[in-house]
């Protein structure tokens, strides 16, 4: 939109020179002045426009960032939640050892093997 008021200001210099000239001889100054404060306002317009478009680049930079977070976020628990399942079956299986060995002793054998473990 902006640029389009860009493109529109410069299409009007030739117009609004001719209507502040009338019939003066200043008319080559007229055009002169028209022309520059065109190219000002038509450089204000394309900045403003490159600083919108700006802004929108870093509000989408900003929310691919923050669904990356996201994500990595979820592939650390999934890890974790896997890591930790793989060390409750080891556990496990320690403890199925463990239970498998201490059934060769008698009871008070294995109390006393029990709270030394403690």
């Amino acid at each position: 939109m902006l640029y389009a008021i860009t493109i529109i200001m410069l299409l009007a210099v030739i117009p609004i020179s001719e209507y502040m000239a009338g019939d003066t001889q200043n008319s080559s100054n007229n055009y002169l002045l028209v022309l520059i404060f065109d190219i000002a306002v038509g450089y204000f317009c394309m900045y403003i426009a490159a600083l919108l478009k700006f802004n929108i680049l870093k509000q989408k930079n900003q929310a691919l960032e923050n669904a990356l977070t996201e994500k990595q976020q979820e592939n650390i628990s999934i890890l974790l939640e896997h890591q930790n399942e793989k060390q409750q079956d080891l556990q496990q299986k320690e403890l199925e050892w463990f239970a498998g060995k201490i059934k060769m002793f008698t009871e008070e054998e294995q109390k006393a093997i029990i709270h030394c473990c403690h």
